[in-house]
């Protein structure tokens, strides 16, 4: 199966983010937003919002637009 357009663009992309228990920087992916991770400093289990983050936006846009261009 080929990947999508949006996995072709944003592929393994990492934003920063502090952890909330010792405010070291952690790398987090999109793709993990509605899950739980565990600081690899301190140990402590952070649960990541499934909220709209711009990310999920930008998968519906590209996903219409290889729908159209699918159809031209």
């Amino acid at each position: 199966m080929s990947k999508s357009l949006y996995d072709d663009l944003i592929g393994d992309a990492e934003f920063d983010a502090d952890c909330p228990a010792c405010g070291e920087n952690l790398k987090i992916s999109p793709n993990k937003a509605g899950t739980t991770v565990t600081c690899p400093h301190c140990g402590a289990r952070i649960e990541l919002e499934n909220g709209s983050n711009g990310f999920d936006e930008l998968r519906n846009t590209l996903d219409d637009f290889e729908k159209t261009l699918d159809n031209f």
